[in-house]
């Protein structure tokens, strides 16, 4: 997905070509790949996967390959909210990108690893570039902190149940 690229990129900068398989839009549940796509997924060293339940066709691509890979899931070892609408049978909401201090805290170190693992040459610049990405998860944080908390109503609506990491982050009703 988009924010999983993104953050990849920002790890990896020049090091790295980042491919997002899910276009913007697309519904996770159905969406199947193309050939092209299921190409650049048999010539990558890492794949970097949400987890519970949102991308299980991620799961189908990658036991068709051969050759060694580095499989990163975001949502392994998080303690996730309770499944929302359309994610019941997985254990557990996989929306977790909307938190960026979740993000900063798991998914920066283990995109950081795992380029570092495949790449070690530039492990350097992925802990570097790691670390710049975190500073700028903390500067976020605080920017949502300080506009949200002299609102003394804390209802919202949202039209999809992922910003509920959002919600439980930031004392707003889930």
């Amino acid at each position: 997905i988009y924010p999983l690229t993104d953050m990849v990129r920002q790890i990896g900068l020049e090091h790295v070509e980042v491919a997002t398989l899910l276009p913007p839009g697309a519904n996770p549940h159905t969406f199947e790949p193309t050939p092209a796509q299921m190409r650049e997924v048999a010539a990558a060293r890492v794949i970097v996967c949400i987890g519970a339940g949102l991308d299980t066709w991620a799961t189908k691509l990658l036991a068709a390959r051969s050759g060694p890979v580095t499989v990163v899931t975001i949502t392994d070892g998080l303690q996730l909210l309770g499944a929302g609408p359309g994610h019941e049978a997985h254990g557990g909401d996989p929306h977790i990108w909307v938190d960026p201090v979740l993000m900063r805290d798991h998914a920066v170190p283990a995109i950081a690893a795992a380029l570092s693992q495949v790449d070690p040459e530039n492990q350097a610049a992925f802990g570097s570039a790691a670390a710049t990405f975190q500073a700028a998860l903390t500067q976020l944080d605080t920017d949502i902190r300080t506009a949200l908390g002299p609102l003394p109503n804390r209802d919202y609506v949202a039209f999809h149940s992922a910003w509920r990491y959002f919600g439980a982050r930031y004392d707003l009703p889930i």
